[in-house]
């Protein structure tokens, strides 16, 4: 039977993901607003002042198909709600703010979600309260900046075969447990999911496994350290070894072999074709 272990949610890959609270935001620039006569050997010159106005901003979101779009740098709450809207559609739900910074927490089987102006903490709690199930805060939105999705990743292996499978920035975090065991593929996969960053799996010489993971800030080697160290203090094995691991960098690697695979699947499926019917006509005539 295949254990799931499943990161909480921690410390995410953005620093100003975790801020306590949001604040009302500012753009402020400098405008011209008169020109100085110049005199006593000066040449005319502008005159500037620095205004600021408050902007709105907006985020909107499907918590079933995890569609998302966001506005930002608006005049007004409205105008902002309108456009973030109009580009994620009529069927999704919409906030609107004049703060730095609004956190959208979804249950994994989309039973509920949580929004908050104050702190990625409280739309947890608000997800959570709801009913949902396996909530995890996945976008936040800014009254001056576009959005951020975190997405999931995870790591499966088999201490007894050495099999191994991984899945990269998936939209919930059961979808990336489940891909990453299935491409494990053995009876004993343990699986360990987490948002951005790197991650490390450890074993102690008695075949038990110890994950880690690190923020995105953070290079590999901290996360295999972590996990490392975190192995040797339950087993006391000071020869753990690090079994796998993964970072950003593998997300490109992973989608590499992804349109290889697509690839040769497509020349198979032409090949075959192509025996069965004979060529197309525009090859044929070549």
């Amino acid at each position: 039977m295949s254990r799931h272990w499943i990161l909480l949610l921690g410390f995410l890959s953005l620093s100003w993901f975790w801020a306590s609270r949001a604040d009302a935001a500012q753009v402020c620039q400098d405008v011209m607003v008169g020109m100085s006569p110049g005199g006593n050997g000066l040449a005319p010159h502008a005159i500037y002042q620095t205004q600021c106005a408050w902007v709105a901003g907006a985020i909107a979101f499907d918590v079933r198909t995890r569609v998302y779009s966001a506005a930002w740098n608006h005049a007004s709450a409205d105008e902002a709600l309108d456009a973030a809207i109009a580009q994620c559609g009529r069927h999704c739900v919409g906030q609107s703010f004049y703060t730095d910074f609004v956190w959208v927490a979804m249950a994994d089987d989309d039973s509920a979600y949580g929004v908050s102006l104050k702190s990625a903490e409280d739309a947890l709690r608000q997800c959570t309260f709801s009913g949902g199930r396996d909530c995890a805060v996945v976008l936040g939105g800014s009254s001056t900046a576009a959005p951020v999705y975190w997405g999931f990743s995870a790591l499966s292996y088999d201490p007894a075969t050495g099999a191994s499978g991984r899945s990269f920035e998936r939209r919930r975090r059961s979808v990336a447990v489940a891909e990453a065991t299935e491409r494990c593929g053995a009876p004993g996969c343990w699986t360990f999911a987490y948002q951005g960053g790197y991650a490390a799996i450890a074993r102690s010489a008695d075949g038990r496994l110890f994950a880690e993971w690190t923020p995105q800030k953070n290079v590999l080697i901290n996360a295999e350290r972590k996990a490392r160290s975190a192995c040797k203090r339950a087993t006391g094995d000071k020869e753990c070894k690090i079994v796998m691991s993964a970072g950003p960098e593998a997300v490109a690697d992973d989608t590499a072999r992804f349109i290889e695979e697509t690839k040769r699947q497509l020349e198979h499926e032409l090949e075959r074709i192509e025996r069965e019917h004979g060529k197309f006509p525009a090859d044929a005539e070549q």
